[in-house]
C-alpha cells in the first residue's frame, strides 16, 4: 500500500475513532451532569425536610454539608460545558470523517490527495483542541477497538492500527495488541 493510500486510510479511521470518542464522552458528561443535579435536588430537599421536622441537629448538619459539597462539585466539574464542547468536537469529527471518506474514494484521481489529507489532519487537530476537559484513555481504547472490530475494516488496507498523532489534545492511540504466545508442541 502506498503512502498516500495509507495516510488517507489512517486519517479516515482516526476521524471515525475521534467522532465516537467525543460522542461517548459528551454522553457521559451529560449523564454526570444530570445525576449530580438530581442528587443536589434530592439532598437539598432532604436537608430542608430535616430542618423542618426538627430531627437531631447533627442529621441536619450532615445534610447541609453534603448539599454544599455537591453544589461545589457541580460548579467546579462544569459537566454541562464539557458535554457541549465534546458534542461540538464530535460533530466536527463527523464532518471531517465524511471528507476523509470522500478523499478515500477519489484518492487515485486527485493529484493533491496527500496535501488534502494534511489539510484534513490539521483541521482534525484544531477540532480536538476545542475540548479542554480531561481525556479518558480507557474510553479511547474502547472506541478504537470497537472501530477495528467492524467487518469492513478487515480489509487489505487495514495493515496497521489507528495512527499515532502529534497533537496532545487528541486522545492517545491504543497500544498494539500483544503478539500471540507460542503454543508448546503436543507430545
Amino acid at each position: 500500500m502506498n503512502d498516500v493510500t495509507n495516510t488517507i486510510w489512517l486519517g479516515m479511521l482516526d476521524a471515525e475513532r475521534l467522532s465516537r470518542y467525543y460522542r461517548k464522552l459528551s454522553d457521559r458528561m451529560r449523564r454526570s451532569h444530570f445525576a449530580l443535579s438530581a442528587f443536589i435536588l434530592l439532598s437539598s430537599t432532604a436537608a430542608i425536610a430535616s430542618l423542618i421536622s426538627e430531627l437531631y441537629d447533627w442529621v441536619a448538619a450532615i445534610f447541609l454539608v453534603v448539599v454544599a459539597a455537591a453544589v461545589i462539585w457541580h460548579h467546579l466539574g462544569e459537566y454541562s460545558k464539557r458535554a457541549a464542547l465534546a458534542n461540538v468536537v464530535a460533530i466536527q469529527c463527523d464532518r471531517l470523517c465524511s471528507e476523509w471518506k470522500q478523499l478515500w474514494l477519489e484518492r487515485d484521481a486527485r493529484p493533491d490527495a496527500l496535501a488534502q489529507s494534511s489539510v484534513l489532519d490539521r483541521r482534525m487537530t484544531e477540532a480536538t483542541n476545542l475540548y479542554d476537559g480531561p481525556q479518558d484513555d480507557a474510553l479511547n481504547v474502547k472506541c478504537a477497538r470497537t472501530l477495528m472490530q467492524r467487518p469492513r475494516l478487515n480489509s487489505p488496507h487495514n495493515a496497521t492500527t489507528v495512527r499515532d498523532t502529534a497533537s496532545p489534545r487528541r486522545p492517545a492511540d491504543p497500544p498494539p495488541p500483544p503478539p500471540p504466545s507460542p503454543k508448546p508442541p503436543k507430545k
